[in-house]
């Protein structure tokens, strides 16, 4: 999206979806650093244009205004009446199209969108969009890439002819896709061929045979693709779209899906709005009328369900940030009418990609119900070959939440009056299913939220009985290897199940997010770490219920065993009330194994299964006979082992053994020297792990000011180095590394927002004359450059099989215009790259970019220019210098000479006006020399040497180095005098303005990077972030954890990256101590008590140093709840009076609290014949008996009880029936028995009893 500035630029922008591989939007050899969607600037050459325009003269413009959208949340206190915000959205659009009918008289008003957006649509002249650049009322201009070929016949109209049927008490269920059958039997139509005939005679026009009593209403979207109108009041499906949806496109059919959702739910009524879905301009406009079926400015007839297609795979969302594209402006959009009450229904996509994060852009709407497929064989279920997995990219959603079938029978076919048969393979037929399910729970329980009847569907779905597969499937003209796996990623919490639902007595989601499951994301250990959730539990009966919680885990893998979930044992929730708890999952780092995936060889979907711990956290009611559904919440996590090497012998030296002969000489020429830090690293833990020095060309510590909270890949550092490896992987025995690091972790190798390209990564590298001349407008020379100035053009992006990859343009083949992607072609290398890194690096065989033009290194022995791109970022930008850089000596090497003739203080400080000495004709004249670079290197040291005693010259030195279990490795890095930060000078010691950063040192599976050089000002801090758990009542001593600090400072020994840290604030009971070295522990288990009001604690941490402290650090420890309090009594009970063989009902349960916040429930056996005591309390019957009784009663939480004793008076009748002597009882404060409140001083006894409760409880401890 392009925001309108001071000169606002019209930019392209693609409203298609992306697959999840491609590389751009139009068809183009290469991809623009600074355009959103490039087309060839000269057929000859890579050059890409930054700006295309399908139509010269005009094109179709999205203009949004700046008055805010009728369900802006400002608008929240108006509810559903907001007929008053449309008139003055309606206002302002007027204005705005009066504008641009003055600046253009054929100008076309395709849409106005007023509800979930304030937009207008439009076909104008180029002229006029620039025009209206400077208006204040409008926010933003969009060219879209519909071809702008409309007439006046086009013009958006009102929809005078607009018919809605009342629903009645029905649940409303939205179509949006291809439009409906609505003649079709199963939707409550005629049944024959004849009929739909008819319905499509008149398929552009408002006709008397629709709405139907079934399908109440709609509109088509898409009629211009049918030879009419933009818009029309018929959304008749067409048969000829069906069959080719079910056979080539996998498309759903809307009329297959209604019918799915009236065999679940027969009462629904249908809203059909045939769109073409997947194309923005008019899926948008739908979502407008959905809101509002009628167009009457009050929301109130909004359907129930609204059940969309998605398309596409690698779903990105992220609530935070700015930064939007069309994919999560859509989801904005859906969002905005799931805040309104509607439940949404998205299908998780149609795709075989074998990997994690796979899910289609809709189906990461965080309020949707989002379905996955599974098919049934003889009675067995199994996952389709066309369902992708979870979670999501960006806020790390676990979706799809359930499956549902998909697969393996029949359903309605348009056209055919009653007939069924065979449909295109589609996870949006499971998520018609779902819908159909979701309805009938709402047509039986319509006081249920979205969110309840979202999380009941989830919560009491069945995994048991669900299996992965492994076949190849035959899909047209190609054949894949599909592998999927039934665990969470695929499953969410298993298969719907309606019988289910209908028993459940409680629902569960998590309480920040109001997602169904618990997700954990990737999590690195470098010790123990914990992360906590809280958990919502609701009940949905007036009986009190209680839960026993268990755990499990799926699949035997190695990390089961380091990960923990820390729970409640059972949990009671009182009723038609709700509770919240914490879930604490841990993390051992000492029991993780290496994450399996950190090359592109790696990603398969068995490593992905390798690398999630899942499982499912399950509540089983207490009461067998409450015949209750087992519910449950998915959960997952991805565990990262980040333990520190193990450092000593760090040292200072002159040796140069590990560098170059050619970084030798230059050092040699320019009189200058690189001090070496060293140091050596011991492998610890019991894998082999491989270490990766990079240098570096650019680097930045923070963000820019205008990219602070921007969402997509913003990058921080870059690097790239020539390196030997074995020829028999090369033949050239060389190779290209080329690094890039994110500021923040990425799950996949490809873009977050996809509105200019799919790829992670694209750079070019040009010539050192190219740069020379063009160095100063990176911009211009991306659009001029041809084929002979570029030494590679190359991208990093994922392949068809969902690896990351390198890919280049292989430049010794012409250029073809009919065939733009046949240069392209992927390294034989690896490249490396770990879900959750912030890392990727290129690498590729320098044979596989030698031409004639460049046939050797000596091409790239030179400064050469870069220039990288991704989705958000630039470097160079555009108003920068281009990036240069010598990847073979790491930095730069020149000669210069100077005549200082004249000048002040050359060659010394003392020295005025510069003259020739007659011994010396040459005084003022300079021989400048600069060799500015870094040189890294690590080796494996022997086993059978000590480490001092290791002649550095016999070791084999490497930019990455592989070292295994109990091995030690030697790290050398260095800068050339005039780049080192640490060199002493007896002068004011300048750090040349042209240095390159220095290097960076780092492992690809976790995101421990270290840079060289670091200043001794460079200090030990307390990790940010940290989090433990603690169980109310932990006994003294206990360790809570272990705090993590973190050290810029790679070259320094263990024993001087230690610094003492304190714990600086007063916490209430001083529960815990803060040793110096970072342990937790517990002082004073008094102070641990849930019930209280620290149910969380905030330690303020900080590092000390000599003469300095670091920034203060919050670590926060979560108390996990212990149920160890029985229920009080707080108010005396009145003695029950009643009349024998008469009807009589008390209520005891306002006279008793449980501290804890638990359910409370009343077991009794003793009752007077003919009452009985409900769990809730209630008393209720007709006694048989008349006299005086006095009953135990048992009141318990599930875990904890008391024994109370109630009285009852029962007078006899004239009946005369048997009477009980009477039983003495002296009450106390009364119970109203029919209200079942307490006396006057109930309130102070309540208060009272509390205090009391918590004090004695203490004292029990």
């Amino acid at each position: 999206m392009v925001f309108k500035s001071s000169s606002v630029a019209l930019l392209i922008s693609s409203l298609l979806a992306c697959q999840v591989h491609a590389r751009a939007i139009s068809n183009t050899d290469a991809l623009s650093v600074f355009g959103s969607h490039q087309h060839r600037a000269n057929s000859q050459s890579d050059a890409m244009a930054s700006f295309t325009r399908i139509n010269e003269l005009k094109g179709i413009y999205i203009l949004q205004l700046s008055e805010k959208s009728a369900l802006d949340k400002s608008y929240a206190a108006l509810g559903d009446k907001r007929s008053s915000v449309l008139s003055k959205i309606d206002a302002q659009q007027n204005r705005i199209i009066a504008a641009i009918y003055a600046l253009d008289t054929e100008a076309v008003i395709v849409q106005k969108v007023r509800i979930v957006d304030n937009a207008i649509h439009v076909q104008m002249t180029h002229a006029a969009a620039n025009a209206l650049a400077d208006n204040d009322e409008i926010a933003s201009i969009v060219e879209t890439s519909a071809q702008p070929n409309l007439t006046q016949a086009d013009e958006f109209k009102p929809y005078p002819f607009l018919t809605v049927k009342d629903p009645g008490d029905s649940v409303t269920v939205a179509i949006i896709g291809n439009g409906v059958d609505y003649t079709h039997k199963d939707l409550g139509g005629a049944g024959t061929p004849e009929a739909y005939e008819q319905a499509w005679k008149n398929n552009h026009n408002a006709w008397d045979g629709f709405p139907t009593d079934t399908v109440i209403g709609g509109l088509d979207f898409s009629a211009n693709y049918e030879g009419y109108h933009t818009v029309d009041y018929n959304p008749i499906e067409n048969q000829d779209d069906e069959a080719a949806s079910n056979h080539t496109y996998h498309y759903p059919s809307g009329t297959a899906q209604a019918a799915l959702v009236l065999k679940q739910a027969p009462e629904a009524k249908i809203l059909a709005y045939k769109t073409l879905d997947y194309d923005w301009n008019y899926f948008y406009a739908a979502l407008d009328v959905v809101v509002d079926p009628n167009q009457d400015g009050d929301f109130s007839d909004r359907p129930d369900i609204v059940l969309i297609n998605s398309f596409g795979g690698g779903a990105f969302y992220q609530k935070k940030g700015s930064g939007t594209s069309y994919e999560t402006l859509q989801i904005d959009h859906i969002r905005r009418l799931a805040g309104l009450g509607s439940l949404i229904v998205a299908p998780a996509g149609t795709f075989y990609l074998d990997s994690y994060y796979s899910m289609a852009p809709l189906g990461a709407t965080p309020e949707a119900l989002t379905v996955g497929s599974v098919r049934m064989e003889q009675d067995a279920l199994y996952l389709s070959s066309f369902t992708p997995a979870g979670p999501t990219r960006g806020d790390t959603l676990l979706k799809p939440d359930v499956v549902a079938l998909a697969e393996g029978f029949d359903g309605a076919l348009v056209g055919t009056g009653d007939k069924s048969g065979e449909l295109a393979q589609t996870t949006a037929y499971a998520a018609a299913n779902a819908a159909g399910i979701a309805a009938r729970v709402w047509q039986r329980e319509r006081n249920l939220s979205a969110l309840e009847v979202k999380a009941l569907v989830a919560n009491t779905a069945i995994a048991d009985g669900i299996s992965g597969i492994k076949e190849t499937v035959v899909e047209q003209a190609f054949s894949i290897d599909v592998t999927k796996v039934a665990e969470v990623p695929f499953m969410g919490t298993g298969m719907v199940n309606a019988d289910n639902i209908d028993k459940a007595k409680s629902v569960l989601w998590e309480t920040g997010s109001y997602q169904p499951s618990l997700a954990f994301g990737f999590i690195e250990a470098a010790s123990t770490v914990s992360q906590t959730r809280n958990v919502t539990l609701k009940n949905l009966t007036a009986e009190p219920q209680t839960y026993r919680l268990a755990a499990t885990k799926n699949g035997v893998k190695d990390n089961n065993a380091a990960v923990e979930l820390i729970f409640p044992e059972s949990v009671s929730v009182p009723g038609n009330s709700a509770i919240t708890f914490p879930v604490t999952l841990t993390v051992n780092d000492k029991l993780l194994s290496p994450f399996p995936m950190k090359k592109s060889s790696d990603f398969t979907i068995e490593k992905w299964a390798e690398a999630s711990v899942n499982g499912y956290l399950t509540f089983t009611n207490e009461n067998s006979e409450a015949n209750d559904s087992l519910l449950k919440m998915a959960w997952l996590v991805l565990p990262k082992k980040a333990t520190p090497f193990e450092k000593s012998n760090a040292t200072l030296s002159s040796s140069t053994s590990y560098q170059s002969d050619e970084f030798k000489q230059k050092l040699s020429s320019a009189g200058s020297y690189a001090e070496s830090s060293k140091i050596d690293i011991t492998n610890t833990s019991a894998s082999d792990r491989t270490l990766i020095t990079m240098p570096l060309m650019h680097y930045k510590h923070q963000r820019s000011e205008a990219k602070t909270n921007l969402q997509g890949h913003i990058i921080k550092s870059l690097g790239a180095t020539i390196y030997d490896i074995d020829t028999q992987q090369c033949a050239s025995g060389k190779a290209l590394g080329v690094s890039i690091e994110m500021f923040d972790p990425f799950e996949l190798a490809m873009a977050e927002h996809r509105d200019r390209f799919a790829v992670l990564t694209h750079f070019r590298i040009y010539s050192e004359s190219f740069s020379d001349a063009n160095g100063d407008d990176p911009a211009y020379a991306e659009q001029i450059a041809q084929d002979e100035d570029k030494l590679a053009y190359m991208m990093i992006e994922l392949d068809d099989n969902g690896k990351p990859v390198t890919t280049y343009v292989d430049m010794s083949i012409q250029y073809d215009p009919w065939n733009p992607y046949a240069r392209y072609k992927q390294s034989t290398l690896d490249t490396f790259v770990s879900p959750g890194g912030k890392i990727a690096v290129s690498n590729i065989c320098m044979d596989a970019l030698y031409r004639e033009q460049y046939p050797d290194l000596t091409s790239w022995n030179k400064k050469l220019g870069w220039q990288f791109g991704t989705d958000r970022d630039a470097v160079s930008t555009a108003t920068d210098q281009m990036l240069r850089f010598n990847p073979i000596l790491n930095g730069e090497y020149s000669e210069q000479i100077i005549d200082h003739t004249g000048e002040d203080g050359y060659p010394n400080w003392w020295d005025f006006n510069c003259q020739a000495t007659q011994w010396n004709p040459n005084n003022c004249i300079e021989r400048s020399v600069k060799f500015l670079a870094s040189s890294s290197a690590s080796a494996l040291l022997p086993d059978d040497v000590a480490p001092k005693a290791v002649v550095e010259q016999e070791l084999t030195w490497s930019p990455m180095t592989t070292i295994p279990a109990g091995k030690t490795a030697r790290v050398a890095a260095a800068m050339t005098m005039q780049c080192d930060p640490n060199v002493i000078s007896s002068g004011n010691w300048v750090i040349d303005k042209d240095c390159p950063p220095g290097v960076a040192i780092f492992e690809l599976d976790n995101n421990q990077i270290a840079k060289f050089p670091t200043t001794e000002t460079d200090d030990v801090s307390t990790l940010d972030g940290q989090s433990f758990s603690v169980y109310e009542n932990a006994a003294n001593g206990t360790v809570v954890g272990q705090i993590k600090t973190v050290s810029p400072r790679f070259f320094a020994s263990d024993d001087l990256n230690k610094a003492e840290m304190f714990l600086l604030n007063a916490l209430p009971g001083t529960p815990f101590a803060v040793s110096t070295t970072g342990e937790i522990t517990v002082i004073n288990t008094d102070a641990l008590d849930y019930e209280s009001l620290n149910k969380s604690y905030v330690l303020e941490i900080q590092v000390d140093h000599v003469n300095r402290t670091s920034e203060l650090v919050n670590v926060t420890i979560d108390v996990t709840n212990n149920n160890d309090m029985a229920p009080q009594q707080i108010a005396s009970l009145s003695v029950i009076e009643g009349t024998q063989g008469t009807s009589l009902t008390a209520n005891i349960s306002k006279a008793f609290i449980d501290i804890e916040g638990d359910g409370i429930s009343f077991i009794s056996n003793e009752l007077p014949d003919g009452l009985l005591i409900s769990r809730a309390g209630e008393i209720s019957g007709i006694p048989v008996v008349s006299g005086e009784f006095s009953s135990n009663v048992t009141v318990t939480d599930g875990i904890n009880q008391m024994q109370t004793s109630i009285s009852f008076s029962i007078a006899s009748n004239s009946s005369s029936a048997p009477t009980q002597p009477p039983v003495s009882s002296e009450p106390a404060q009364t119970i109203d028995k029919d209200a079942g409140s307490a006396g006057g001083s109930f309130g102070f006894l309540m208060s009272l009893f509390a205090a009391l409760a918590l004090a004695a409880r203490r004292t029990r401890k």
